[in-house]
């Protein structure tokens, strides 16, 4: 990098802010036609009618460059990263600057006369909100708290086109991430309205496809197409869901010993057992053999979990079916995962099923894996 300032005498030492959007500075000289708007950037850079002429003026370039330190960067030179602290606002006068707002976002290309990082100068709570890359060879103008100070003093009119500029689109940006919320959460309604409706929407044909024909519970095609929506829902939401997973103890003695007559009758007893406590929102399925499964959905708390696992439980201790031979005892186990944030469902029944096997062990117990809560 090879300074070369020509600024007047500093001010003021020792002022330091932190930010980092990016504008087009001159659009009579703009070459990105192809920009990319990040919502909660502050940018936006094909908006460039404000708040009057004065930023689009060669000679409003030519005092801000009296101001600022000329700067060279090589290819692949980190100017700032994301969150850092700042302490000063660049205008790219050769060559290109990647800005990378991370989460998943694209990446915004500034070219010539584009700037960016002005938020360091003017919000001194905030970091960088982008890692800044210069491509290429670029040449930059770095200015400063003490250069914008000195800017302020001598042009005062550019200063303030500056803070014009950087207030609007920040109010601009702020507009998009509101919309784009609001849409975000409309499409969550419909998605919890289709989950509350999913009983009530199938068709004859669909509810046979996804009932299970013993029980009357959901089976697993109902299982393996709901717990997604439902976890993907509640991750969305920010609510709380788990996975119960039941197993009977010892089921196949009972076929064994009593016939698959009387096994049957035992499912359809845990079947009618589960359907009576769980909640209106849980969804109990049999995912077949003797294996059940019910997806606990629209929890308030961590801990409104815990309690439902604790009512199923509950709901299939005591059970027992009548043949002309003897009183035929059901024994269970359960085993549940509260879901974690971005957890995906193959990992949430993994847990389940891992907290499952511990219960087996014990027998006659149900275990609760969240990290921090188990039950008995």
């Amino acid at each position: 990098m090879l300074p070369g300032r020509t600024a007047p005498a500093r001010v003021r030492p020792g002022l330091h802010g932190i930010g980092g959007s990016a504008h087009r500075f001159l659009p009579s000289r703009r070459r990105n036609a192809s920009a990319v708007t990040h919502p909660g950037s502050g940018s936006d850079v094909n908006d460039v009618n404000e708040p009057a002429a004065i930023l689009s003026s060669a000679i409003a370039r030519d005092v801000l460059l009296t101001y600022a330190t000329r700067r060279r960067y090589v290819q692949d030179s980190v100017l700032f990263r994301r969150n850092q602290p700042g302490h000063a606002m660049y205008l790219i006068l050769v060559g290109e600057v990647e800005l990378d707002f991370g989460d998943g976002r694209t990446p915004l290309r500034m070219s010539t006369d584009g700037f960016f990082g002005e938020l360091a100068l003017f919000v001194p709570e905030l970091g960088r909100s982008a890692t800044a890359t210069a491509l290429a060879g670029s040449e930059l103008a770095e200015l400063d708290a003490q250069g914008l100070l000195a800017l302020n003093i001598a042009q005062p009119e550019i200063g303030m086109a500056l803070v014009q500029a950087a207030t609007r689109r920040l109010l601009a940006s702020e507009r998009r991430l509101v919309e784009s919320l609001h849409a975000r959460n409309r499409e969550l309604e419909q998605t919890l309205d289709y989950l509350r409706r999913t009983r009530e929407a199938l068709s004859e044909s669909e509810v046979r496809a996804r009932t299970d024909a013993l029980t009357g519970l959901y089976n697993r095609r109902c299982f393996d197409l709901q717990l997604p929506r439902s976890l993907g829902a509640a991750q969305a939401a920010g609510r709380a869901m788990a996975l119960a997973l039941i197993d009977l103890d010892r089921f196949k003695q009972v076929n064994d010993t009593h016939g698959h007559a009387v096994g049957d009758l035992v499912l359809q007893r845990v079947a009618s057992a589960l359907l009576e406590s769980a909640g209106a929102d849980d969804l109990p399925c049999r995912l077949g053999g003797d294996e059940f499964a019910v997806i606990l959905d629209r929890l308030e708390t961590p801990e409104a979990a815990v309690e439902r696992c604790g009512r199923l439980f509950a709901a299939l201790q005591g059970l027992s079916v009548s043949t002309t031979s003897a009183e035929v005892a059901i024994g269970s186990s359960l085993g549940a995962a509260l879901a974690r944030p971005g957890e995906a469902p193959e990992h949430l029944t993994e847990r389940a099923d891992r907290a499952l096997y511990r219960a087996k062990i014990q027998r006659g117990q149900w275990q609760f894996d969240d990290g921090e809560v188990s039950g008995t």
